[in-house]
């Protein structure tokens, strides 16, 4: 199957991302393609920012992102050290990590700690959409897709909500949003 925006945005629509990027220009343009792909999108200007933001949220929503993407190199704590105290706080916690060519060095670390993901900068559709296709793929909440606001149907249980209250469905309306 060919990775398509529209297939990736079927996984991605219910998740939440931290993108964790210290150049300016660049964050705020991936923000954007971040925002058209994921239902919430917070950024971050370096390690030591990332991680109070990532607190805070798990404070005021009582839940985890569902995937942090971070740069390497940044001022204050780099995205190293920014995933290794992640995973003291949630070792289960996803993570893809954007770098410049020359950081291949970094890659051994990267995956002893256990990112999900790695991509080499410059950022283009064809390096990212494989990457975060698998890492949503993987996500808990990635098999649920939202139809016209307030239904919802969840693909492993073949289950349509309205407003969060299950509708039952006949065996041929079952098969019919299968498809």
């Amino acid at each position: 199957m060919a990775i398509t925006l529209k297939s990736l945005r079927l996984l991605s629509q219910n998740l939440s991302v931290l993108y964790v990027e210290d150049d300016n220009i660049l964050r705020d343009q991936t923000q954007k393609v971040f925002q058209n792909l994921f239902k919430h999108v917070d950024t971050a200007e370096n390690g030591r920012d990332g991680l109070s933001q990532y607190k805070q949220y798990y404070k005021s929503t009582g839940k985890y992102y569902d995937i942090l993407i971070s740069d390497i190199q940044m001022p204050f704590l780099d995205g190293i050290e920014l995933t290794r105290l992640i995973f003291t706080i949630n070792a289960e916690q996803k993570v893809v990590i954007i770098s410049a060519h020359d950081d291949k060095k970094y890659l051994i670390d990267l995956i002893e700690i256990g990112v999900d993901g790695f991509m080499e900068k410059p950022i283009s559709s064809e390096k990212i959409l494989p990457v975060l296709y698998k890492i949503c793929d993987s996500c808990e909440g990635s098999d649920t897709i939202i139809i016209e606001g307030n239904f919802s149907y969840k693909f492993s249980t073949s289950t349509l909500f309205q407003n969060n209250i299950k509708v039952e469905l006949t065996e041929n309306e079952s098969k019919l949003l299968s498809l």
